[in-house]
């Protein structure tokens, strides 16, 4: 997983559907995607790790978005779990 490996998907979440109608350009939009893709799944990487708090950080409001979002749905599967629930910015 990298910045770049999920700019070609499309939003999951409402919330960064909305943003990416503002985003700057590609390359904020590829962050944006990475920060999502990166809050669903939360790899072990240390790299991977700091470059989503970077995200985060630039944007609070639309992570904690995703993040209330994604939780809300995996609340409402059963049997999907979330590994890492919890990260600090």
């Amino acid at each position: 997983m990298d910045r770049d490996t999920f700019s070609g998907l499309p939003p999951f979440t409402q919330a960064l559907q909305r943003t990416l109608q503002a985003a700057k350009d590609s390359a904020h939009a590829a962050d944006l995607l990475f920060l999502e893709a990166w809050e669903v799944h939360r790899p072990q990487d240390l790299g991977l790790t700091l470059r989503a708090r970077q995200i985060r950080r630039a944007n609070p409001q639309l992570a904690a978005e995703i993040e209330a979002e994604l939780s809300d749905r995996f609340s409402k599967v059963p049997n999907l779990v979330r590994i890492n629930t919890r990260v600090r910015q």
